[in-house]
């Protein structure tokens, strides 16, 4: 059969790290209604689906395969102007230049980057301004870190705000207004993401915010009136404690551990403890 576009979709290697998309669910089970409708339900896997597979490709691309540093490399041959009889210095030949190292270098990258970029935009026209503005904050995040290697505290600082707090927020109030409870619950994990962030540079300090992150979770849950959650919160701490998974080799597992307690929280305030 012939067509015009070949899509992939890849699972990643860890599925149970904390992310934008766990925020989104965490998010919606804490403010799920008691009889969901089928809008509500709709609304809610289209936003997740821009913050996870679409706006995740775009950070994949741009961040981890570092596409804006293959537009900095020279063409592998010369490269014959868009129109003719076009100057070196012409915007038509440095064109030219860009769509040879494009088609050189990243060819079967930046497609999927644009497709997932156009896509990411219309949902969140779709969607309302909120979630736009959601989409244009992590593109540009995206954009801006593509060319960095090292990343310092207060940029960690604004990365958990754009890719974690954010997206809890919004679908927190996709249909259901403000509520103290919930969004304090996505304050206290937006620490635990930091912590999660400093973990491949410096594991000490990852775990402190961590454990700052859940200690604040617990509290806001016992403030909720929901003592369960907070013991599984608190519990997941200690459980990470005696572990002592604070490492880069054993991330996978402190992040498991970090999850099972933002979703038992969540669970519990959207009434289900």
């Amino acid at each position: 059969m012939n067509h015009t576009i070949s899509l992939k979709i890849i699972p990643t290697k860890n599925w149970f790290a904390l992310s934008g998309g766990w925020a989104v669910i965490a998010a919606a089970l804490a403010t799920r209604p008691a009889a969901p409708t089928t809008v509500w339900i709709v609304r809610l896997a289209l936003l997740w689906l821009l913050v996870d597979p679409l706006l995740g490709t775009v950070w994949q691309l741009l961040v981890g395969r570092q596409l804006r540093r293959i537009l900095q490399l020279g063409a592998v041959k010369a490269v014959t102007p868009v129109l003719p009889y076009t100057r070196r210095d012409s915007a038509a030949y440095r064109f030219g230049i860009w769509r040879e190292k494009l088609r050189t270098h990243a060819d079967g990258v930046w497609q999927p980057l644009l497709v997932s970029a156009v896509l990411s935009l219309a949902a969140g026209v779709w969607l309302g301004w909120a979630v736009l503005l959601l989409a244009v904050i992590t593109l540009a995040t995206a954009w801006a870190f593509s060319l960095h290697t090292r990343v310092n505290a207060a940029q960690r600082g604004w990365l958990s705000l754009a890719l974690f707090f954010l997206p809890f927020v919004v679908a927190a109030n996709l249909i259901e207004l403000w509520r103290w409870d919930v969004s304090l619950l996505g304050a206290a994990y937006t620490v635990v993401y930091f912590g999660l962030l400093c973990l491949r540079e410096n594991p000490a300090r990852a775990e402190i915010w961590v454990i700052l992150g859940q200690a604040a979770a617990a509290v806001v849950m016992f403030a909720a009136v929901q003592p369960l959650a907070g013991g599984v919160i608190a519990l997941a701490t200690v459980v990470g404690l005696l572990a002592r998974p604070f490492s880069a080799a054993r991330g996978g597992a402190l992040h498991a551990i970090t999850l099972i307690g933002l979703l038992a929280a969540a669970f519990s305030l959207g009434g289900g403890g």
